[in-house]
């Protein structure tokens, strides 16, 4: 469980949600709750240091009423990159949850670069909790994505302790690869085979996961077909799911950052909130 919880936000309509959330999780486990609020790079360069102290009052005034109503937290504001920054920040604080929002930037270099929130979720060594929606109460219905990864029992072990007492979901997805089903049209396998290949794995996938889930109790496996991505925003839309939680392996080529992992494209994508925790997280 939580025991430093960093709150980043800006001023704007996310603000309020993100800062009851991490309130609500700080209380909930009895942590520290620190707030910060980065203004970019480029505006320090920019100003001189009574602009600097003009900008950083204009921010704690634009927040007070939102601190006000999380119990004002202490609030740090800072010049520089954002996702630096508040990566930075959570290590030096000894923080082992960030809490942000979802960024909702349309430009041609958010896609190919990525937000302020997808290079938390690359930079960070501790899990990154993404909230949409105004929360209601502690996560009552947690989905884990599980497959045999390192990250993703991480996953599992962080959400079992950031919602105590909650039944957790346990999803599988798994499906013949593309590229091995092409293969064997090609060579003219009937598509019964291809169907009895496909029923086999998910079988499979099934019997693994129901042994995992023995570990764990108040859990539920549930195995899908198809790719993990889809599933995991599809059933983010189901009545009563409020957490996604996946394991994420963490910095991958540069290919990787540009086109997105699942856990990228599940953060950016998904209608509930999404806790994205690393390998490695104890």
């Amino acid at each position: 469980m939580p025991r430093h919880i960093l709150a980043a936000v800006t001023p704007g309509p996310h603000a309020h949600r993100i800062l009851q959330r991490a309130r609500h999780l700080a209380l909930q486990h009895a942590a520290d709750l620190t707030v910060i609020s980065v203004l970019h790079g480029s505006l320090g360069l920019a100003m001189d240091g009574a602009a600097k102290e003009a900008a950083m009052r204009a921010t704690r005034e634009a927040l007070a009423e939102t601190l006000a109503d999380a119990g004002d937290p202490p609030l740090r504001i800072e010049f520089g990159n954002p996702a630096a920054i508040i990566t930075a920040c959570a290590e030096d604080l000894g923080a082992d949850l960030i809490v942000l929002g979802p960024n909702e930037q349309k430009s041609l270099s958010a896609r190919i670069i990525g937000s302020t929130t997808d290079r938390v979720l690359r930079q960070a060594t501790v899990p990154v909790l993404i909230v949409r929606r105004p929360p209601d109460g502690d996560y009552c219905g947690v989905l884990v994505g599980l497959d045999d990864s390192p990250a993703a029992q991480a996953g599992l072990r962080t959400a079992a302790a950031l919602c105590p007492g909650h039944p957790l979901q346990l999803v599988a997805v798994t499906d013949l690869p593309m590229d091995f089903e092409q293969a064997l049209l090609l060579s003219g396998t009937p598509k019964a085979e291809i169907t009895r290949w496909r029923n086999d794995l998910r079988r499979q996938t099934a019997a693994g996961l129901q042994e995992r889930a023995a570990d764990w109790p108040n859990t539920r496996p549930r195995v899908f077909v198809g790719l993990p991505e889809v599933v995991l925003v599809r059933l983010s839309r189901a009545p009563g799911v409020d957490l996604i939680v996946l394991g994420s392996r963490g910095r991958g080529p540069i290919m990787a950052n540009i086109l997105g992992s699942v856990a990228l494209r599940v953060a950016r994508e998904a209608r509930a909130d999404v806790l994205v925790v690393p390998a490695g997280t104890d």
